[in-house]
Order: C-alpha cells, then sequence, then structure tokens
C-alpha cells in the first residue's frame, strides 16, 4: 500500500462539456479521450504528484456531472461533512452559459466548505478557442475573491500551475493544522485575605 506525505479531496464542479474529466485524463495518462461519455452522477480519479521537497502527494478529485438529471445522485455529496480541501469550479471561455451560471455553482460549493480551511479555484477551460476574453468573464475575474486561472486542456496550457498552486494550497493546509490550538483560560480571581477590624 502506497503511502503518502499530503492527501487532498476535491470537489470538481461545473456545467457538462466544460472540460472537467478531460481535465484529469490529460493530467493522468497525458491523453484527452475523444467523445467522453459524461459523467453519471460522480466519478473519482487520483492524481499523484511529487511535491518540490519530493514528498508524494494525492490528490483525490470528485469529478461530479454538471448534467441536473443527476441531482439527486450528487446533492447527497454537497455537504461540510464531506470534509473537501479544495473546491474548484470549472467553466468554457467559449460558452457564455456556462460563464453565467459560475454564481450557481459558487451557491452550491458553500455547502461544501469548511470555515477557515476549504479553499475555492474558479478555472476558465477552452482558451484555445478564444481570440478575446468578454466583458463578463473579465468582470468575475476582477471581483471575485476566489483564486482564478485560465487553461486550455487540450493544449496542456497553464494545467502544471494549477496543479502546483493545488499542492502548495495542500501543503499550507497541512501546516495550519499542525499549529497548537490558542485556549484563553481566564485568569481566577485572586483571593485575598480578610481584615478583621478590631
Amino acid at each position: 500500500m502506497i503511502s503518502y506525505d499530503y492527501k487532498s479531496k476535491i470537489a470538481l464542479l461545473g456545467d457538462c462539456n466544460v472540460g472537467k474529466t478531460s481535465l484529469l485524463q490529460k493530467c493522468n495518462h497525458n491523453n484527452i479521450i475523444q467523445n467522453i461519455t459524461p459523467t453519471v452522477g460522480v466519478d473519482i480519479d487520483i492524481i499523484e504528484k511529487p511535491t518540490p521537497c519530493g514528498n508524494k502527494i494525492k490528490l483525490q478529485f470528485w469529478d461530479f456531472s454538471g448534467d441536473e438529471k443527476y441531482d439527486f445522485i450528487t446533492q447527497p455529496y454537497f455537504s461540510e461533512r464531506m470534509k473537501y480541501d479544495c473546491v474548484i469550479i470549472m467553466f468554457s471561455l467559449s460558452d457564455k452559459k456556462t460563464q453565467e451560471n459560475i454564481q450557481k455553482w459558487i451557491d452550491i460549493s458553500k455547502k461544501c466548505l469548511i470555515k477557515n480551511h476549504t479553499k475555492v479555484i474558479i478555472v476558465g477551460n477552452k482558451l484555445d478557442e478564444v481570440d478575446v476574453i468578454d466583458d463578463l468573464h473579465q468582470n468575475f475575474i476582477y471581483d471575485s475573491q476566489y483564486c482564478y486561472f485560465d487553461i486550455s486542456v487540450k493544449l496542456f496550457e497553464n494545467i502544471d500551475n494549477l496543479i502546483q498552486h493545488i499542492i502548495t494550497t495542500t501543503i499550507n493546509q497541512y501546516i495550519e493544522s499542525q499549529k497548537p490550538v490558542e485556549v484563553y483560560v481566564k485568569p481566577r480571581a485572586s483571593k485575598l485575605p480578610c481584615c478583621t477590624l478590631l
């Protein structure tokens, strides 16, 4: 059994056909399977990577279907009890409808967040299919409180930066979890000796 120095559990959300499963195929097998069958409910995929220090890290991706007809399968997994370390919301740079649905997926992701722990990353895929980034997309980048990446799964552009960011985030989360918890103890009131007046 392989042992890992770090592990991360990642929820991968977004509309159908934005490239979620293709991203995992590209990272794991360095190829994209043409005519990928849409995800039914949820699939789990593992990506193993070395850290910059040579340690082993396991990235466990929960690849959720973007099709609403599978909501009865996926909804129970959108919960804080699933303990996701990271949530990735993916959309297509060449499909305005998927951009308009980003907020919907952000709202869904809020059900999964562990306060002060879970990180949210927004990913715009299919950079190879656009020449100019539209105003909706630009406004989202500048106004967003989340980390953002433009990528092209087809050309494997900027994917390494995305994965390295996840690795760095995972290590930082681990370090943060090892810090001792500071507990404030209220000092007891001092008992002064009684004075007896004669």
